[in-house]
């Protein structure tokens, strides 16, 4: 991450960290991170998303990459109906009101990526 304003060779060094498989940023971006996350700290697991399947961790994965049931089941190999049947499992097990708000407490938990 780099502010609008980087100098093109922090934007070509940026390039080439990434490249190499790492993160570039500027100091105070890495410290406002910092801030929020405490480096070292165990996360627990919060409540509901210890109930999850290792399949339904696998649909909810896929649920944050924004698929619906039969983009779901393509890519897990299994069926729409299926999907769907996890997707609403996900959503009873979290608490949620939707897919959008099963995702939003995962990304909120760190258990998934967008």
């Amino acid at each position: 991450m780099l502010p609008r304003d980087a100098s093109i060779g922090a934007i070509s060094g940026a390039a080439q960290a990434a490249l190499a498989g790492l993160v570039a940023t500027t100091p105070a971006f890495a410290a406002d991170a910092l801030r929020y996350e405490r480096v070292g700290e165990r996360r627990t697991v919060p409540p509901g998303f210890d109930a999850l399947t290792p399949r339904e961790r696998q649909v909810l994965v896929e649920m944050s990459h924004g698929l619906g049931n039969r983009e779901i089941g393509g890519a897990l190999g299994i069926s729409a109906h299926t999907a769907k049947f996890h997707v609403a499992q996900i959503i009873a097990k979290l608490q949620a009101q939707s897919r959008a708000h099963a995702v939003a407490k995962a990304l909120r938990a760190g258990l998934v990526d967008v």
